[in-house]
């Protein structure tokens, strides 16, 4: 693949999107495979955006400050998603975060405000003091570290 398409505004902006539609599908299938919810009215947000491609769900994506993670053995070879994994994961009735592969992801699990929001940033970014460095909205896929760069430090 030539440098200039795969780093291509919209092709970055296209992968991503299906990069964030797979993450809430994941989520959903999981909370539904371990415990039974992911049939809840409350998800429909989730459900329609995951299943159908309608409208487009924000995800913050943490960057990790320490290039240490625990994972389960042979997680990378079989993934798998843990819910509560660790104790920096800040969640609420609107929120979720995840950690997979090392990776450390937000986003919400109904409809929400800007308050919402902003009242999440605030507390999630308290919890994870001394862990991560910042967040950000992913909007491209190269806002994701995906290659966990922090462990090569």
């Amino acid at each position: 693949m030539l440098p200039s398409f795969r780093l291509n505004e919209s092709f970055q902006k296209e992968l991503c999107h299906a990069f964030k539609r797979g993450l809430y599908k994941l989520f959903l299938e999981e909370l539904n495979r371990q415990k039974g919810l992911g049939f809840d009215d409350k998800y429909n947000v989730i459900r329609e955006f995951s299943r159908y491609n309608k409208g487009d769900l924000p995800v913050i994506y943490f960057d990790r400050s320490v290039g240490i993670f625990m994972s389960i053995k042979r997680e990378a070879e079989t993934p798998v998603l843990l819910f509560d994994r660790m104790k920096y994961l800040y969640s609420n009735e609107k929120f979720v975060e995840i950690e997979f592969l090392g990776h450390v992801f937000g986003f919400p699990i109904t409809e929400v405000t800007k308050e919402d929001f902003d009242s999440y940033i605030t507390n999630s970014k308290e919890l994870k003091l001394g862990h991560f460095n910042s967040w950000k909205k992913i909007e491209k896929l190269i806002d994701i570290d995906i290659t966990l760069s922090i462990m090569d430090k």
